[in-house]
């Protein structure tokens, strides 16, 4: 039997996940508000062992709380002022949200919506992506994650690679997936995120890793849309 080959995930990815498969079947294919982008397939092929850090885990949490007060704010305003969903804009109602969830109403919900001919259908489909929301991310976590770890907190390395790249939360990201790769060997990093994946990046980001934490670290950055399954365990 070949040896599985384990994968750290970025919080990008558990979000492709949930939106393409999790969520879409809880709502009977009416949601999906994300695409694949080809993370399906290493949640589901035993040959993958996916793992995520606290931090991608923490974002991906923060992220679908976010979205489920989202739908609510979308589904209360249809309510109250009897328009449909594509009147909607952030800031309406009580929701907080940010420029990735400003995309998402746009190419995403609004998007999906064009098929929908009445509002009673659009309100269905909202209230069940609020209501299914908490549930999808825990079946997330809990069944089709192999393995959480705590996030690793190292204010040196985080800083100098913000310094060098500017990337904000995802240097904490790199931080996680430097130590998850020293401590337990998985030298793997997958994301959908250019800040992470891009070239330059990668090889500016092993370099202070070397320099900072550990000279012998071996981490592979990849795009699921770009690395297959199959290309990893060939």
């Amino acid at each position: 039997m070949t040896e599985a080959v384990s994968v750290n995930v970025d919080n990008n990815i558990l979000v492709n996940y949930l939106y393409s498969t999790i969520l879409a079947a809880a709502t009977d294919g009416d949601a999906e508000f994300e695409y694949d982008k080809g993370c399906r397939e290493y949640f589901e092929l035993p040959e993958i062992y996916v793992v995520a850090g606290g931090k991608a885990i923490d974002e991906f949490e923060n992220l679908c709380e976010r979205r489920r007060l989202l739908y609510q704010d979308i589904e209360d305003f249809i309510l109250e002022t009897d328009n449909d969903i594509f009147e909607y804009e952030l800031g309406w109602g009580d929701s907080h949200s940010n420029s990735n969830d400003q995309t998402h109403l746009r190419k995403g919900v609004k998007m999906n919506m064009h098929k929908y001919e009445s509002t009673a259908e659009q309100l269905s489909v909202i209230r069940r992506c609020f209501q299914q929301m908490g549930e999808c991310k825990r079946v997330v976590l809990d069944s089709e994650l192999d393995e959480a770890f705590d996030q690793f907190n190292d204010s040196e390395l985080s800083t100098e690679i913000n310094r060098r790249l500017d990337i904000d939360h995802d240097a904490e990201i790199l931080v996680d997936a430097a130590y998850i790769e020293k401590h337990h060997g998985v030298q793997i990093l997958a994301s959908t995120d250019p800040d992470i994946t891009e070239d330059a990046h990668q090889r500016i980001v092993l370099q202070v890793i070397r320099d900072i934490l550990y000279p012998e670290i071996n981490l592979d950055i990849i795009d699921p849309r770009d690395t297959t399954v199959q290309t990893l365990l060939s």
